[in-house]
């Protein structure tokens, strides 16, 4: 598992996967699909992070970018991580490692 991690800016392209991705994991809601995110579009610069492993999508990071340097969505009640259900936490660790060494 995460043998073949990649992370991956997020782009309009991935709107589908995104939202699919939310109702399947273990802690999205209604506030981390595009379509409320993109309510949010015109105040925020968005630099939202897709987290991939041999291409199927293990979790999500909803982020901001404010001059040079990259927040949890600062527009949501609550963001993070949105990760694949059952995901193991030592696999948690290791995805907030590459989003930090990103």
């Amino acid at each position: 598992m995460l043998s073949n991690l990649s992370i991956i800016r997020f782009s309009d392209k991935y709107i589908r996967s995104w939202d699919e991705f939310i109702n399947y994991s273990s802690n999205g809601t209604f506030i981390h699909t595009r379509k409320f995110l993109n309510y949010h579009l015109n105040k925020f610069n968005d630099h939202s992070l897709i987290l991939k492993d041999d291409k199927k999508i293990v979790c999500l990071f909803i982020a901001n970018q404010s001059k040079q340097i990259i927040y949890s969505h600062e527009g949501l009640t609550f963001g993070g991580l949105i990760i694949r259900r059952n995901l193991k936490s030592e696999y948690v660790i290791i995805l907030l490692e590459k989003i930090l060494d990103y």
